[in-house]
């Protein structure tokens, strides 16, 4: 603010600006506020709201991205679990073999031992312990299929043998 009086001060002080009219110093005063104004608007606010809508924009497609990730990432991190086959109207062996050979355990299958019409024994070896676990869950949660007996021998890391002896 004192500068802008040192500045009308010194323009005051000049003798072209002494000779001219009053009402030519508020015309001229009037168009130097006027010319500020445009100038403001020209150089300042008009950047500004440009600024604001790249930003605004950038904001709204990096929420989109971030949408797109967590949809992704919450697609990656549901546990898969193979579709229910129609093993229903199966046997109890016929239901876990069924099972045990969709979870990838075909060549580790050694033995399905019938013990009764409720209950059966069966004997992997060499498979993925995480896989043996779920495919127990998903005969559990399917099937009704529980677990009565279970003895895992660990013969490397995430790798064992197991004997199961499954009831329903």
């Amino acid at each position: 603010m004192q500068a802008l009086k040192a500045l009308i001060a010194k323009f005051s002080a000049l003798p072209l600006w002494q000779q001219r009219s009053q009402s030519e110093r508020r015309t001229l005063q009037l168009a130097a506020l006027l010319l500020a104004a445009m100038g403001i608007y020209q150089f300042v606010i008009l950047p500004a709201r440009a600024s604001m809508r790249a930003l605004e924009s950038r904001t709204a497609e990096q929420g989109e991205r971030i949408a797109t990730l967590q949809s992704q990432l919450s697609q990656q991190q549901a546990p898969s679990v193979p579709l229910p086959s129609m093993t229903s109207a199966l046997s109890l062996p016929a239901q876990v073999e069924t099972a045990l050979v969709e979870a990838g355990f075909k060549g580790a299958l050694k033995k399905i031992e019938p013990i009764s019409e409720r209950e059966i024994r069966v004997e992997l070896s060499g498979i993925n312990f995480d896989r043996l676990i779920s495919t127990i869950e998903l005969l559990a949660n399917m099937h009704q299929i529980s677990v009565s007996e279970l003895s895992i021998d660990a013969i490397a890391p995430s790798t064992v043998n197991a004997r199961i002896r499954f009831a329903k």
